[in-house]
Protein backbone atom coordinates (compact mmCIF):
# COMPACT_ATOMS: atom_id res chain seq x y z
CA UNK A 1 0.00 0.00 0.00
CA UNK A 2 1.67 3.24 -1.37
CA UNK A 3 0.69 6.42 0.50
CA UNK A 4 2.60 9.04 -1.76
CA UNK A 5 0.75 11.77 -3.00
CA UNK A 6 -0.95 11.03 -5.80
CA UNK A 7 0.47 7.22 -5.54
CA UNK A 8 -1.32 5.57 -2.97
CA UNK A 9 -3.49 2.93 -4.85
CA UNK A 10 -6.70 1.00 -3.09
CA UNK A 11 -5.62 -2.85 -2.54
CA UNK A 12 -7.43 -5.49 -5.04
CA UNK A 13 -10.48 -5.83 -2.21
CA UNK A 14 -11.32 -2.33 -1.98
CA UNK A 15 -11.63 -1.94 1.63
CA UNK A 16 -13.53 0.68 3.07
CA UNK A 17 -11.17 4.52 2.31
CA UNK A 18 -11.29 5.72 5.96
CA UNK A 19 -10.56 8.89 5.10
CA UNK A 20 -12.20 12.27 5.11
CA UNK A 21 -13.47 14.01 1.58
CA UNK A 22 -11.16 16.77 2.70
CA UNK A 23 -8.37 14.35 3.49
CA UNK A 24 -8.41 13.02 0.01
CA UNK A 25 -8.44 15.83 -1.96
CA UNK A 26 -5.58 16.68 0.24
CA UNK A 27 -3.46 13.99 -1.39
CA UNK A 28 -4.98 13.32 -4.87
CA UNK A 29 -7.34 10.54 -3.99
CA UNK A 30 -10.76 11.89 -4.58
CA UNK A 31 -11.72 8.80 -7.20
CA UNK A 32 -10.96 6.31 -4.55
CA UNK A 33 -12.79 8.45 -2.03
CA UNK A 34 -16.17 8.44 -4.58
CA UNK A 35 -15.54 4.17 -5.54
CA UNK A 36 -15.20 3.41 -1.57
CA UNK A 37 -18.32 5.93 -0.78
CA UNK A 38 -20.36 3.86 -4.15
CA UNK A 39 -19.33 0.70 -1.95
CA UNK A 40 -20.60 1.56 1.04
CA UNK A 41 -24.17 3.20 -0.59
CA UNK A 42 -24.35 -0.24 -1.79
CA UNK A 43 -24.19 -1.93 0.89
CA UNK A 44 -26.76 0.18 3.07
CA UNK A 45 -29.04 0.00 0.54
CA UNK A 46 -28.89 -4.10 0.30
CA UNK A 47 -28.74 -4.51 4.20
CA UNK A 48 -32.30 -2.10 4.02
CA UNK A 49 -33.54 -4.24 1.64
CA UNK A 50 -32.84 -7.27 3.57
CA UNK A 51 -34.30 -6.22 6.65
CA UNK A 52 -37.45 -5.38 4.91
CA UNK A 53 -37.42 -8.52 2.77
CA UNK A 54 -36.54 -10.89 6.60
CA UNK A 55 -38.48 -9.18 9.05
CA UNK A 56 -41.16 -11.24 9.92
CA UNK A 57 -43.67 -10.90 12.94
CA UNK A 58 -41.60 -8.80 14.75
CA UNK A 59 -38.55 -11.22 13.99
CA UNK A 60 -35.55 -10.90 11.36
CA UNK A 61 -34.48 -13.86 9.63
CA UNK A 62 -31.44 -15.44 9.51
CA UNK A 63 -29.91 -12.41 6.71
CA UNK A 64 -27.12 -11.59 8.77
CA UNK A 65 -24.57 -14.18 7.63
CA UNK A 66 -25.03 -13.37 3.86
CA UNK A 67 -24.12 -9.79 4.54
CA UNK A 68 -21.23 -10.12 6.09
CA UNK A 69 -20.05 -12.77 3.62
CA UNK A 70 -21.28 -10.03 0.67
CA UNK A 71 -19.29 -6.78 2.27
CA UNK A 72 -16.98 -7.95 4.29
CA UNK A 73 -14.35 -7.21 2.90
CA UNK A 74 -15.54 -3.50 3.63
CA UNK A 75 -14.07 -3.72 7.38
CA UNK A 76 -10.58 -5.41 6.21
CA UNK A 77 -8.00 -3.22 8.30
CA UNK A 78 -5.20 -5.78 7.93
CA UNK A 79 -3.86 -4.71 4.76
CA UNK A 80 -0.14 -4.11 5.31
CA UNK A 81 1.36 -0.43 5.41
CA UNK A 82 4.96 0.51 6.06
CA UNK A 83 5.03 2.33 9.37
CA UNK A 84 7.75 5.07 7.55
CA UNK A 85 5.06 5.23 4.62
CA UNK A 86 2.54 5.74 7.11
CA UNK A 87 3.93 8.55 8.62
CA UNK A 88 4.28 10.40 5.44
CA UNK A 89 0.84 9.94 4.93
CA UNK A 90 -0.18 11.30 8.30
CA UNK A 91 2.21 14.26 7.99
CA UNK A 92 0.27 15.74 4.50
CA UNK A 93 -2.95 15.24 6.38
CA UNK A 94 -1.91 17.45 8.81
CA UNK A 95 -0.07 20.05 6.55
CA UNK A 96 -4.10 21.75 6.43
CA UNK A 97 -4.90 21.22 9.80
CA UNK A 98 -2.59 22.93 12.11
CA UNK A 99 -0.86 26.08 11.89
CA UNK A 100 2.16 26.39 9.75
CA UNK A 101 4.78 26.69 12.65
CA UNK A 102 2.97 23.61 14.12
CA UNK A 103 3.14 21.85 11.50
CA UNK A 104 7.10 22.81 10.78
CA UNK A 105 8.03 21.29 14.28
CA UNK A 106 5.89 17.80 12.85
CA UNK A 107 8.02 18.25 9.26
CA UNK A 108 11.66 18.78 10.69
CA UNK A 109 10.85 15.61 13.86
CA UNK A 110 9.46 12.90 11.19
CA UNK A 111 11.67 13.55 8.43
CA UNK A 112 15.02 13.83 10.62
CA UNK A 113 14.27 10.79 13.15
CA UNK A 114 11.33 9.11 12.93
CA UNK A 115 11.27 8.69 9.10
CA UNK A 116 14.92 7.59 8.88
CA UNK A 117 14.71 5.18 11.63
CA UNK A 118 11.78 3.55 10.53
CA UNK A 119 12.75 3.43 7.24
CA UNK A 120 15.63 1.21 8.06
CA UNK A 121 13.51 -1.32 10.71
CA UNK A 122 11.44 -1.62 7.36
CA UNK A 123 8.13 -2.83 9.63
CA UNK A 124 4.86 -2.73 8.87
CA UNK A 125 2.28 -0.17 10.99
CA UNK A 126 0.08 -3.22 12.50
CA UNK A 127 3.47 -5.17 13.36
CA UNK A 128 5.14 -2.44 15.33
CA UNK A 129 5.05 -3.03 19.45
CA UNK A 130 5.39 -1.49 22.68
CA UNK A 131 9.21 -3.05 22.78
CA UNK A 132 9.86 -1.41 19.18
CA UNK A 133 9.53 2.05 21.00
CA UNK A 134 11.16 1.64 23.61
CA UNK A 135 14.10 0.49 21.36
CA UNK A 136 13.73 3.94 19.86
CA UNK A 137 13.81 5.95 22.76
CA UNK A 138 17.48 4.39 24.03
CA UNK A 139 18.63 4.95 20.56
CA UNK A 140 17.36 9.04 20.90
CA UNK A 141 19.09 8.91 24.39
CA UNK A 142 22.69 7.55 22.79
CA UNK A 143 24.23 9.07 20.05
CA UNK A 144 22.50 7.21 17.15
CA UNK A 145 19.84 9.90 18.02
CA UNK A 146 21.85 12.95 17.03
CA UNK A 147 21.83 14.57 13.67
CA UNK A 148 24.64 17.17 14.02
CA UNK A 149 27.71 14.74 15.36
CA UNK A 150 27.63 16.24 18.88
CA UNK A 151 28.44 13.48 21.41
CA UNK A 152 25.40 12.25 23.89
CA UNK A 153 22.01 11.89 22.92
CA UNK A 154 18.87 13.90 22.26
CA UNK A 155 17.43 15.82 24.99
CA UNK A 156 15.02 14.61 27.19
CA UNK A 157 12.57 17.18 25.93
CA UNK A 158 12.93 16.65 22.41
CA UNK A 159 12.61 12.77 22.88
CA UNK A 160 8.88 13.82 24.36
CA UNK A 161 8.23 16.02 21.70
CA UNK A 162 9.25 13.19 19.43
CA UNK A 163 7.05 10.50 21.22
CA UNK A 164 4.19 12.55 21.43
CA UNK A 165 4.03 12.76 17.88
CA UNK A 166 4.58 9.05 17.72
CA UNK A 167 1.28 8.67 19.94
CA UNK A 168 -0.79 11.23 17.40
CA UNK A 169 0.32 8.81 14.46
CA UNK A 170 -0.77 5.72 16.28
CA UNK A 171 -3.89 7.37 17.65
CA UNK A 172 -4.57 8.19 14.20
CA UNK A 173 -4.20 4.63 13.05
CA UNK A 174 -6.21 3.47 15.90
CA UNK A 175 -9.31 5.76 14.82
CA UNK A 176 -9.29 5.01 11.34
CA UNK A 177 -8.96 0.83 12.45
CA UNK A 178 -5.60 0.31 10.88
CA UNK A 179 -4.31 -0.93 14.25
CA UNK A 180 -6.20 -2.20 17.15
CA UNK A 181 -4.31 -0.36 19.86
CA UNK A 182 -1.69 2.36 20.07
CA UNK A 183 1.26 0.27 21.05
CA UNK A 184 3.40 3.79 22.09
CA UNK A 185 0.60 4.85 25.15
CA UNK A 186 2.18 2.32 27.88
CA UNK A 187 6.22 3.37 27.01
CA UNK A 188 7.63 5.49 30.05
CA UNK A 189 9.03 8.46 28.09
CA UNK A 190 12.09 10.64 29.99
CA UNK A 191 11.58 12.54 32.78
CA UNK A 192 10.75 16.57 32.19
CA UNK A 193 13.35 18.44 32.78
CA UNK A 194 13.56 20.69 36.23
CA UNK A 195 14.00 23.99 34.98
CA UNK A 196 15.78 24.77 38.49
CA UNK A 197 18.25 22.12 36.70
CA UNK A 198 18.55 23.74 33.25
CA UNK A 199 21.75 26.15 32.63
CA UNK A 200 20.33 29.71 32.37
CA UNK A 201 22.50 32.39 30.84
CA UNK A 202 22.36 36.26 31.45
CA UNK A 203 24.55 38.82 30.61
CA UNK A 204 25.70 40.98 32.64
CA UNK A 205 25.88 44.50 32.65
CA UNK A 206 29.23 44.68 31.46
CA UNK A 207 28.30 41.77 28.71
CA UNK A 208 25.61 43.90 27.33
CA UNK A 209 27.24 47.25 27.11
CA UNK A 210 30.35 45.38 25.30
CA UNK A 211 27.91 43.82 22.79
CA UNK A 212 26.41 47.10 22.03
CA UNK A 213 29.91 48.42 21.35
CA UNK A 214 30.42 45.60 19.10
CA UNK A 215 27.37 46.36 17.06
CA UNK A 216 27.23 50.18 17.27
CA UNK A 217 28.01 50.81 13.92
CA UNK A 218 26.68 47.37 12.45
CA UNK A 219 23.62 48.08 9.86
CA UNK A 220 21.69 45.17 12.70
CA UNK A 221 23.17 47.74 15.48
CA UNK A 222 19.13 49.37 15.90
CA UNK A 223 17.89 46.17 16.00
CA UNK A 224 20.51 44.42 19.00
CA UNK A 225 19.81 47.49 20.82
CA UNK A 226 16.14 47.35 21.08
CA UNK A 227 16.54 43.51 21.82
CA UNK A 228 18.41 43.78 24.45
CA UNK A 229 16.73 46.66 25.83
CA UNK A 230 13.05 44.71 26.09
CA UNK A 231 14.56 41.72 26.22
CA UNK A 232 12.82 40.48 23.18
CA UNK A 233 12.21 36.68 21.77
CA UNK A 234 14.20 36.29 18.42
CA UNK A 235 10.86 36.12 16.71
CA UNK A 236 9.49 39.40 17.95
CA UNK A 237 12.85 40.95 17.35
CA UNK A 238 12.69 40.28 13.87
CA UNK A 239 8.72 41.36 13.30
CA UNK A 240 9.28 44.38 14.65
CA UNK A 241 7.30 47.19 12.25
CA UNK A 242 7.09 50.69 12.44
CA UNK A 243 3.35 50.89 12.39
CA UNK A 244 4.30 49.01 15.99
CA UNK A 245 6.29 52.24 17.40
CA UNK A 246 3.71 55.26 18.54
CA UNK A 247 6.11 58.38 18.78
CA UNK A 248 3.73 60.95 19.77
CA UNK A 249 2.79 58.85 23.02
CA UNK A 250 6.02 57.24 23.33
CA UNK A 251 5.35 53.73 23.23
CA UNK A 252 6.48 49.96 21.38
CA UNK A 253 4.27 47.26 20.42
CA UNK A 254 5.28 44.10 20.58
CA UNK A 255 2.61 42.25 18.48
CA UNK A 256 3.75 40.68 15.25
CA UNK A 257 6.45 37.91 15.01
CA UNK A 258 8.59 36.72 12.41
CA UNK A 259 9.89 32.57 13.07
CA UNK A 260 11.70 30.94 10.35
CA UNK A 261 12.30 26.75 9.67
CA UNK A 262 11.61 25.32 6.55
CA UNK A 263 9.90 28.78 5.10
CA UNK A 264 9.19 31.79 6.58
CA UNK A 265 6.19 32.21 8.81
CA UNK A 266 4.69 35.95 9.65
CA UNK A 267 2.21 36.58 12.29
CA UNK A 268 0.00 38.69 13.99
CA UNK A 269 0.20 37.08 17.00
CA UNK A 270 3.19 36.17 19.79
CA UNK A 271 3.98 32.63 21.22
CA UNK A 272 1.53 33.13 24.17
CA UNK A 273 -1.16 35.67 24.21
CA UNK A 274 0.68 37.43 27.31
CA UNK A 275 3.36 38.40 25.14
CA UNK A 276 1.80 40.57 23.41
CA UNK A 277 2.26 43.86 25.23
CA UNK A 278 3.33 47.01 24.76
CA UNK A 279 6.38 49.48 26.65
CA UNK A 280 7.34 53.00 27.25
CA UNK A 281 9.39 54.32 24.23
CA UNK A 282 12.38 55.40 26.37
CA UNK A 283 14.71 58.40 25.16
CA UNK A 284 17.67 56.79 24.18
CA UNK A 285 15.19 54.06 21.96
CA UNK A 286 13.07 56.76 20.43
CA UNK A 287 16.15 58.75 19.18
CA UNK A 288 17.86 55.90 17.31
CA UNK A 289 14.29 55.03 16.08
CA UNK A 290 14.47 58.43 14.95
CA UNK A 291 17.75 58.31 13.60
CA UNK A 292 16.80 54.89 11.56
CA UNK A 293 13.71 56.14 10.33
CA UNK A 294 15.02 59.16 8.58
CA UNK A 295 17.93 57.15 6.89
CA UNK A 296 15.53 55.12 5.40
CA UNK A 297 13.77 58.18 4.35
CA UNK A 298 16.74 59.26 2.60
CA UNK A 299 17.62 55.81 1.18
CA UNK A 300 13.89 55.86 -0.61
CA UNK A 301 14.65 59.43 -2.04
CA UNK A 302 18.09 58.35 -3.71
Amino acid sequence: LQVSKGARKMPEYKPLYRYTLQNANEIDEVEQWRESHRENCKCANDITDAINSHYHDNRLDNCVQSMIDKYSYLEKSDHPTKMADYLQMWKELRKSEVAETTYDGYHTYIDRHLMPYFKELNLNIQDITAGHIFDYINYLSNDGGRKDNKVGGQSNTSIRKIISILRQVFDYAVLYGDIKINPALQVPLPKKTNKKDERQVFLTAEDAQKMLDAFQNEEIGPIVFVTLYYGLRKSEALGLRWQAVDFENDTISINHTVVGGSHIVEKDSTKTCCSQRTYQLLPDIKALLLKLKDQQADYKRR
